[in-house]
């Protein structure tokens, strides 16, 4: 079985156990708005180019709640 990362709504804070799925987390790497730039370390953010959310340059493994699998 492979590992999978996913994000969990927790009941209390540090609560191991009785946490609600909410959906499998996906990096940007993995994302179909990210593209990698010329260097290893980071790559653009074409969805959040257009949103007033922040800076669109994303490492990698950084991960978003606007993410979609490619």
């Amino acid at each position: 079985m492979s590992e999978t990362e996913i994000i969990v709504k927790m009941d209390k804070h540090l609560k191991l156990k009785g946490g609600t799925y909410v959906r499998d987390l996906i990096r940007c790497e993995d994302c179909k708005y990210f593209d990698a730039l010329n260097n290893d370390d980071h790559g653009w953010c074409k969805l959040i180019s257009d949103l007033p959310i922040g800076v669109s340059v994303r490492y990698h493994d950084d991960y978003c709640s606007y993410a979609e699998e490619r």
